[in-house]
């Protein structure tokens, strides 16, 4: 396997600048999730990693060679796509081994590339069924069979699950994922579901108009949002972000709500901020809560969420284990002070 470099790296059509300077590096054997809204270039980025599409400018990267000027087909790369790219013609055995085929392998050697990667993926009895003869799911292990066999430094998944139901999603994650910590192998995940980034990576890349935001863990980026575009986006519900100041260990609202916060942060200002609190650390706190007025009630078996009015602010809040409730209720809620996030509201940056 292989680590990746990306340094300085630009894209544009025309006068569109669609990636303006990208440097990333992706260790060896490392599980990295590019992950943000539509249109903010995580796409093109995969896209031009594996020699889909030409950089404006900067350089690629893979191991020990640069590999802007060379074709696709030779960067020891394999990718799998949205929309599983079968051949409808040709069986499941035809189709994870025609990269070999076209390499001119020996049958002997082709077949027991397949078979080993079928008997991972839970293919061997379907090596003689048509893609029209399988389900999304098993369409889906076809394609990233077809992956395998070919032995790669990379693998590049450009949302693999996209056109999956909600359930097969969360089994084809957890597939994804053991079938990294098999092989070992580098691989780079793009995705715009961020419960699919949070579960999988190693390593998040959160972009928003071709720009990256931020890079660290799952729980660094839900914990330590750099802004407020990370914070928002990491997390489901969004976290609640609510206008004032901050002075005298307390945040005023500009509704002149006071709500606690913890250590201030040593660059806090007295301008104007916003202060973040995730959903689920809202607490029912009778004696020090304010009043929330319940409006929506959405249960999900797990949990609950809420959506309402805390003094004036309409916020969401998240409970583990909160049942008969119902539209029309008042709970008092208290957010927990060491949960916290403040920002600058001109910036979006956290203090």
């Amino acid at each position: 396997m292989a680590h990746v470099v990306l340094n300085k790296l630009s894209k544009s059509f025309g006068s569109t600048i669609v990636l303006p300077e990208v440097d990333l590096e992706i260790a060896n054997e490392e599980f990295v999730v590019l992950v943000g809204p539509s249109g903010c270039g995580k796409s093109t980025l995969l896209r031009i990693i594996a020699g889909l599409e030409e950089p404006s400018a900067g350089t690629i990267q893979i191991g020990d060679r640069i590999v802007n000027d060379i074709d696709s087909r030779d960067r020891d790369i394999a990718m799998v796509f949205q929309n599983y790219a079968l051949y409808p013609h040709k069986s499941v055995f035809e189709n994870m081994s025609f990269a070999l085929t076209l390499r001119g392998l020996d049958r002997k050697a082709i077949r027991a590339k397949v078979e080993d990667a079928a008997q991972i993926l839970g293919l061997r009895n379907l090596l003689d069924r048509y893609p029209r003869q399988l389900s999304g799911g098993q369409r889906q292990r076809v394609a990233m069979g077809r992956a395998i066999v070919r032995d790669p430094q990379v693998f590049l998944f450009d949302e693999p699950l996209s056109n999956l139901d909600a359930k097969l999603r969360v089994a084809m994650r957890t597939e994804i994922r053991s079938l990294h910590q098999r092989l070992r192998a580098t691989s780079i995940y793009v995705t715009h579901d961020q419960v699919e980034a949070m579960t999988m990576a190693d390593r998040i890349v959160v972009m928003n108009g071709g720009r990256i935001e931020q890079i660290g863990s799952p729980m660094d980026l839900y914990d330590r949002p750099a802004n407020t575009f990370v914070a928002n986006f990491i997390g489901s519900p969004a976290i609640n972000l609510l206008r004032g100041r901050a002075g005298n260990g307390a945040f005023r609202t500009n509704k002149g709500t006071d709500l606690p916060i913890g250590p201030a942060p040593t660059n806090v200002n007295s301008g104007a901020l916003l202060y973040g609190i995730r959903p689920e650390h809202l607490e029912i706190n009778q004696d020090a809560g304010l009043p929330f007025k319940i409006e929506i009630v959405e249960p999900t078996g797990s949990q609950v969420i809420l959506f309402g009015d805390l003094a004036g602010h309409p916020v969401y809040a998240l409970f583990g284990d909160l049942r008969g409730v119902k539209v029309g209720d008042t709970l008092r809620l208290a957010p927990q002070p060491e949960k916290v996030h403040l920002f600058d509201e001109t910036s979006g940056i956290r203090l």
